[in-house]
């Protein structure tokens, strides 16, 4: 998939039924009609994919970060994700994350849904702006 060129600007998420599963390496493994709808993508694009296909270059990987470390001890993950779509554009969701197990109680994958924004989106995306300027002067040579 092409490099997408970033639109400065938000699509509402005025709720629905979002929902993607992927496998325990965060490949797509399923997408449902309304989550391909909002995203702008085909399911046959997105199954295959890395889920971070649709991660916006603007959320702090701190947030990841914390995603994967409740996720891989088995706990639930909900916060505040910033998605890009496929025609550049972008939406703000609250995604919950859990995991699947097989019989014998094994990870096999992850379940997010999502559902639109609360009140105190505004904070959120000041706060997700300060960790990726953090981020970003890190990375800056000395």
């Amino acid at each position: 998939m092409r490099i997408r060129k970033i639109i400065d600007e938000e699509v509402a998420f005025r709720g629905g039924q979002l929902i993607s599963e992927t496998d325990v390496f965060g490949i797509i493994t399923y997408v449902n009609r309304d989550f391909c709808k909002l995203m702008g993508f085909t399911k046959e694009e997105l199954l295959g994919q890395s889920h971070s296909i649709i991660r916006h270059p603007d959320m702090p990987n701190l947030a990841f970060q914390e995603m994967w470390n409740r996720i891989l001890n088995g706990k639930r993950w909900t916060g505040y994700v910033k998605n890009l779509h496929k025609d550049g554009k972008y939406s703000w969701v609250i995604i919950d994350i859990i995991s699947k197990y097989d019989d014998k109680g094994k990870p096999t994958g992850y379940i997010a849904t999502r559902r639109a924004p609360g009140a105190n989106l505004i904070e959120i995306k000041k706060q997700y702006k300060k960790y990726k300027k953090f981020e970003l002067q890190q990375l800056k040579p000395s």
